[in-house]
Parts: structure tokens; sequence; C-alpha cells
């Protein structure tokens, strides 16, 4: 699932489907991603700067305790 602005890089299914493939217990890969624009101003870079958080501790600690975590939309 993409947002309509999302700009996957050309090799994305080719990385994430595999962990589909291999796995069936997962049910979803959900992808980290990134501002195309971040350092065009101040607003974005602190967009960016706090979706990096939720991907780097939020998704990665409620994923270490097989915990429940949000669904992101784009790039899953």
């Amino acid at each position: 699932m993409f947002d309509a602005d999302f700009q996957p890089e050309s090799d994305f299914l080719l990385r994430t489907v595999p962990f589909l493939v291999h796995n069936s217990e997962i049910a979803l890969v959900q992808t980290r991603w990134k501002f195309v624009n971040a350092n065009e101003c101040l607003l974005t870079r602190f967009q960016e700067m706090s979706l990096d958080y939720h991907f780097k501790y939020e998704q990665e600690a409620g994923s270490s305790v097989y915990s429940f975590f949000g669904f992101n939309g784009t790039a899953c």
C-alpha cells in the first residue's frame, strides 16, 4: 500500500516480498520511509525527525516484545 505521493525505490518489492513468502506467520511488512524534501524547510525536517523516532524506537520496541504496533499505511 502506497500513498499517492510515495516514491518507492526500484527494488522495493524484491526486498520486501521474501519476508511474506518465506514466513507464513507474517501478515504484513511495514517498511521505513522518509521525506524526500526533508532538508528544504524546517517543518519537513521536524516531521522527518518525528518519523525517525517512531520507526527506530516505537516500532522496534513493539516488535521486539511481540506487541501490537500501529499500521502506518504507506510502505506496508
